[in-house]
């Protein structure tokens, strides 16, 4: 009988804390999209190295802006997405029209200081990942000096 008592305890106990767990942190520990993924793991596996952006997506793209937190990404439906504080919002788009948007959280990188009008062709879109400082933040930077993306951008800001 205590055995039993002891062993739900201990099952409630771990359910409660996985609940808990998820509640928190749950939707961020998952990627949503293969981009999403590859990037976290280049980010991860590169500190003090250089991403090309453009090496990880499996799409055709020409432009990448960078949304910063408190902005608004207009689309060209009339639907606008805040940006919120934790994360930045990387939109791709392809001979003016939007062809991917990611939604990612600075805590995995953080492209906040970032942003640059005319945004980022695939052979710019390359950034420094520093070796994490004492508050584990991963504060990316621009790791090439080229002209922004050529043509009309599609991508409103």
């Amino acid at each position: 009988m205590k055995r039993t008592t002891k062993i739900f305890g201990i099952i409630t106990t771990l359910a409660v804390a996985l609940i808990i767990g998820y509640l928190i942190f749950g939707l961020d520990l998952i990627p949503k999209s293969r981009l999403e993924s590859s990037l976290r793991k280049a980010v991860k596996d590169n500190k003090g190295g250089t991403i090309s952006i453009n090496d990880l997506t499996t799409f055709k793209w020409d432009r990448m802006d960078i949304y910063t937190p408190y902005s608004t990404y207009k689309g060209a439906n009339g639907k606008a997405i805040d940006v919120d504080e934790g994360e930045c919002l990387l939109v791709f788009g392809y001979k003016g029209a939007v062809v991917s948007i990611l939604n990612y959280k600075r805590f995995y990188g953080d492209f906040s200081s970032l942003y640059r009008e005319g945004g980022y062709s695939p052979s710019s879109a390359r950034f420094k990942v520093p070796v994490k400082d004492q508050s584990n933040w991963i504060k990316l930077e621009w790791a090439q000096n080229e002209s922004p993306a050529k043509g009309p951008s599609g991508l409103h800001r």
